[in-house]
């Protein structure tokens, strides 16, 4: 199976690179869906993976986009990914279970027991609720397509970043402190979210983020076992004769509890060698690498990015705004990502304006362009409309 491209290009827009992402992942999500595969369960796991890294991207952008916006498509993809909440735990359960088996614990009478009456439940049909989520995928992406964002390049996306970082670390402490299940499954999100937004940045800054995204793919799978085994504990609790009754369930809890204080061990060294430095530092170096990362494939992005007094509110000076490469980001929402990538393209290889190409190709009036460009449009977070 193909590797999908979820990295951002050193020669492409912000805003074109995190719709190609976006395009990409629902792309590959809807084709399992309409297609599945024999494997019931990874296809399961795909179309979650996909809705995580969708939200992560939204929540990478949540500071310079509406709150309405945020809150419509975070809701829309939170509602996607419980639809297979059912599926998920029966999973979690069943691996989790053969996972105790095999270890041959000293409750093992007990989880062989669970294991053998849970196998012979039957399996939710999820095949309806997939469906459905292709739907909501589809209205993601044409929601993500549409969405007007405040700021551009570092500017966009430097605030949220930091945000996430900074969640991770707070959580972390009261995750590791006298906290409860809740207190490491929410940990274990924000870990998420920012592996999710360093595998797009990984080309800015290799040699730290390679590393740092192999630590949090470590952690968050030390995480995310600690909390397969919560989802047992609960599943357990709740349903005692499905595991073969109160005394098989009590054997597999005391397995469950040894198990997860060894795991809490493990993430603890991990999570604070990853997390050892303040969000206000790692944001302030990643934002030189950014900069030097854009300095030679998009000029226009890096000279937009350096702080100036004489700047507007807007990211792109007035003056050259008709020549600027940066264009591409404000009309987007109407073009398209496709139109859109083919002008910064273009423009790349022959150094004309976009402004000029747009005319020329006729997908644009110079009426309705100029308006798209009025300051008060490109400097307030809004929607536009499909371009038809």
């Amino acid at each position: 199976m193909k590797k999908l491209d979820v990295s951002l290009h050193a020669d492409e827009p912000l805003r074109t690179g995190l719709l190609r992402v976006v395009d990409c992942l629902i792309e590959n999500a809807v084709n399992r869906i309409k297609w599945p595969s024999h494997d019931r369960g990874e296809d399961v796991h795909l179309v979650r993976v996909t809705v995580k890294r969708l939200r992560a991207i939204l929540r990478l952008l949540r500071p310079v986009i509406s709150k309405t916006a945020f809150e419509r498509e975070n809701i829309r993809l939170r509602t996607a990914a419980r639809r297979l909440s059912a599926s998920r735990d029966a999973d979690v359960a069943r691996q989790t279970l053969a996972t105790l088996r095999s270890s041959k614990t000293r409750e093992g009478d007990g989880v062989t027991v669970a294991f053998a009456t849970f196998g012979n439940n039957g399996e939710p049909d999820i095949s309806k609720s997939m469906s459905q989520i292709g739907l909501d995928l589809e209205r993601t992406r044409q929601s993500l397509h549409r969405l007007r964002i405040s700021g551009c390049e570092w500017k966009a996306i430097e605030p949220g970043l930091r945000e996430v970082y900074r969640q991770c670390r707070r959580r972390m402490r009261r995750a590791l402190g006298p906290g409860d299940d809740d207190a490491f499954h929410k940990w274990r999100i924000r870990v998420k979210n920012l592996y999710y937004e360093l595998q797009m940045l990984q080309p800015v800054w290799p040699d730290r983020l390679n590393k740092m995204v192999a630590g949090l793919a470590e952690l968050q799978d030390k995480i995310g076992a600690d909390h397969d085994l919560a989802v047992l504990k609960r599943s357990l609790q709740k349903s005692p004769d499905t595991f073969g009754g109160s005394e098989s369930v009590e054997q597999i809890l005391n397995a469950l509890n040894n198990r997860r204080r060894k795991l809490k061990l493990i993430t603890e060294p991990l999570g604070k060698t990853i997390f050892d430095q303040k969000s206000s530092g790692f944001v302030r170096e990643m934002s030189g690498h950014w900069t030097d990362w854009r300095r030679i494939a998009l000029p226009e992005a890096t000279s937009s990015h350096a702080p100036s007094r004489r700047k507007t509110r807007s990211c792109i000076p007035g003056r050259s705004l008709k020549s600027s490469i940066g264009l591409v980001t404000a009309i987007n929402p109407v073009l398209g990502y496709e139109k859109s990538a083919a002008i910064a393209k273009e423009a790349l290889q022959t150094g004309r304006p976009v402004y000029d190409l747009v005319l020329e190709k006729g997908w644009l009036s110079k009426v309705a362009l100029d308006t798209l460009l009025r300051p008060e449009n490109m400097t307030q977070p809004r929607e536009w409309p499909a371009n038809k």
